[in-house]
């Protein structure tokens, strides 16, 4: 209500901007508020409620002050977007997209959290900040990530689970970013003159790429952050005070998320070079300025608390051991960007006979395109069918560009830059490791003729140009700035997000329209059903299938990246700890601490190391359960013995250990 009363406020003129503002403001009022309560530790639900009904008064009071504004008619809009779903294209693939939406959400709601770096340190540190009342250093972290990072999307994490009590509307914080980037890809689409028919169609196109929507099933931050980026781009259309003061809140509010979002410096710079003459460059400096300023202040508290901006992360001793390969150097950037083109050759998802869903795709496409052939010749129709089918042959693609890769700079005698890192499993469906699939690939590289075409046809402004090169802008300054790893795709999503803006000039082409939509459909079906993490359990085509996260216990869900003997104490834990436990954590920096929350948040999680060591751990004063993981080092005083501490082993494995106090 607070963030509406205060979008009204600003008397914006168009639905598009009133949504994407809204966004902001009610993203902008999570963080503000949890940050505000957070030194008194006084982050609590009933304190939360509070100083929400306090903003929600404040705010009422400021849109009386100013008139009363009403909210744009979104009248126009609602009329707009049911005459572009007659298409039966967009009406398709909006059904697909709706499905896959509706699945996501049972994900989100009904299984555990799995990922990886969501254990580690996404769900972790907003499930600490939730135990302690604020948002502040968790005292003997075991990873430098759970303090130092830009923590943003985990404040938006927290709130759910503050005001819930649960972890299972977490994973609607990275859904809804997904929704809003969505938005602001037709807005841009149709402030460069597309039809609404046309920018529905690419934003649509854009939710089924196999990383963007596996990614809104999980709490990683990837999409937070290109949504933030999205709307300051879309806001940079429009020359005005407003929309360059929300511009700026979008890139603060980006750079308070993700440190990676600095890459899109540049790139907003140059669209911005793009948009408006010299004489307005300064303003858009002053925006990147304040934008900076805005997100910067996790930054700035990290330098109070270490003396270094990244915070612990910044040692040696945090170096996140997942096969970087350095490649700093002119050769290696050359390398680098090598590398993660032809990553993007991605065949998510194709796994086993379901990969042959795209030949029932392009036959589905020659069926309905012969039987519209009065509209397209049966070549256009022929060839719209083998498009539909080419992801076929992606992953032997895929496989000989990295050999040839290889081959070329091992002949250079550069064997490190020829064996970056590890190898990528080319069909695994994931979040972490996925891009963009077979269509993202295709309407890339389409993308850059139809913005030629548009441009020469003068149909389409010179900035086409820059929205359609934009990915490649983006892998560049990736490569320039970073260690390659095989897991880097998910940061180009609001490049790609930028390039999406041209992906409705493919509906009128109706058989390359109908092929983008086969693949579309496919490939977003066969990233669901084989979601590496959270797999469904169903091949369409028979075959074997892995056993079905729906047949899963939590603890069986959680068990997907522990270590051997984890997973036992996990196990032990999710049957017999209660609610108000303390649990004792005596880990490596390697290990993940969420799991011991539980599912309701009710238990006492506290680390038992030594912070500058890892490995030294003081003896549990308080603790009803102590876990001990391999390699630990248990004293002095040693707790386990301590005749004044009684504790049993009750479960563990492989080096780890879980006691009982008893």
């Amino acid at each position: 209500m607070a963030a509406a009363l205060l979008t009204s406020s600003l008397r914006l003129r168009g639905a598009t901007e009133f949504v994407l503002a809204f966004y902001l403001v009610a993203f902008s009022l999570v963080v503000v508020l949890e940050l505000l309560l957070s030194p008194g530790h006084d982050l609590t639900p009933g304190w939360l409620l509070a100083v929400l009904t306090g903003a929600v008064v404040v705010s009422a009071a400021v849109w009386v002050l100013v008139g009363r504004p009403r909210s744009p008619s979104f009248r126009p809009a609602a009329s707009a977007m049911r005459d572009a779903v007659r298409d039966p294209l967009v009406a398709i693939l909006a059904v697909a997209v709706l499905g896959a939406f509706g699945y996501v959400a049972a994900l989100i709601v009904g299984t555990a959290p799995n990922d990886y770096d969501v254990l580690w340190y996404h769900l972790a540190r907003a499930a600490f900040w939730k135990q302690q009342h604020a948002i502040a250093y968790v005292p003997g972290a075991n990873d430098g990530r759970l303090n130092g990072f830009p923590p943003n999307a985990e404040i938006a994490d927290s709130f759910t689970m503050i005001l819930g009590r649960t972890e299972r509307f977490a994973g609607f914080v990275q859904l809804s970013a997904l929704v809003a980037t969505m938005v602001a890809i037709a807005g841009i689409a149709r402030r460069i003159g597309l039809s609404t028919r046309q920018a529905l169609f690419g934003a649509l196109l854009f939710a089924t790429l196999p990383v963007v929507v596996l990614q809104s099933a999980t709490a990683f931050n990837d999409l937070v952050f290109a949504a933030f980026l999205a709307c300051c781009a879309y806001f940079l259309f429009s020359w005005t005070r407003l929309s360059l003061a929300l511009a700026a809140l979008a890139l603060g509010l980006a750079i308070g998320t993700k440190i990676t979002a600095l890459l899109a410096l540049p790139v907003l710079a140059l669209l911005g070079a793009f948009l408006y003459p010299r004489r307005r460059w300064p303003a858009l400096v002053l925006v990147g300025v304040a934008g900076v300023a805005l997100g910067s202040y996790w930054y700035l508290f990290n330098f109070a608390k270490t003396r270094h901006f990244n915070g612990s992360v910044a040692q040696a001793s945090q170096a996140t051991p997942v096969g970087h390969g350095n490649t700093y150097s002119v050769a290696g950037v050359v390398a680098h960007t090598m590398r993660l083109a032809i990553d993007g050759v991605d065949p998510s998802g194709a796994v086993g006979r379901d990969r042959f869903l795209y030949v029932i795709a392009a036959a589905v496409v020659l069926v309905v395109g012969l039987r519209a052939r009065r509209r397209a010749g049966a070549l256009e129709v022929l060839l719209a069918a083998a498009i539909a089918a080419v992801p076929l042959a992606f992953q032997p693609v895929q496989h000989g560009l990295l050999h040839a890769y290889q081959k070329l700079w091992v002949s250079l005698s550069r064997h490190t830059l020829a064996f970056l890192g590890f190898d990528k499993h080319l069909t695994r469906a994931s979040p972490f490791q996925s891009w963009y699939g077979p269509l993202g690939l295709l309407l890339v590289l389409a993308g850059f003729g139809l913005a030629w075409i548009g441009l020469r046809r003068g149909t389409l402004p010179r900035v086409a140009i820059l929205l359609a090169l934009a990915p490649v802008v983006w892998l560049v300054l990736q490569a320039i700035t970073t260690f390659y790893s095989l897991f880097d795709g998910r940061y180009v999503i609001f490049a790609v997000a930028l390039a999406a803006v041209l992906w409705g000039l493919v509906l009128p082409i109706r058989p390359l329209a109908w092929a983008a939509t086969a693949i579309a459909v496919t490939a977003v079906a066969l990233a669901l059903l084989h979601y590496d993490e959270k797999p469904s359990g169903v091949g369409v085509l028979g075959g074997s299938a892995p056993m079905s996260v729906w047949d899963m216990s939590r603890a069986q869900v959680l068990a997907r990246f522990l270590h051997p003997g984890e997973t036992e104490v996990v196990a032990t834990l999710e049957r017999e700890a209660r609610k108000g436990d303390t649990i004792e954590l005596a880990i490596r920096r390697e290990d993940v601490s969420y799991p011991y929350f539980g599912s309701r948040l009710d238990r006492r999680v506290v680390f038992a190391g030594d912070e500058a060591t890892g490995v030294v751990m003081r003896a549990p004063a308080e603790a009803n359960w102590l876990v001990v993981a391999p390699g630990m080092v248990l004293g002095p005083p040693d707790p386990v013995r301590n005749l004044n501490l009684p504790w049993k082993r009750v479960a563990g494995g492989h080096g780890w250990m879980l006691y009982r106090r008893v």
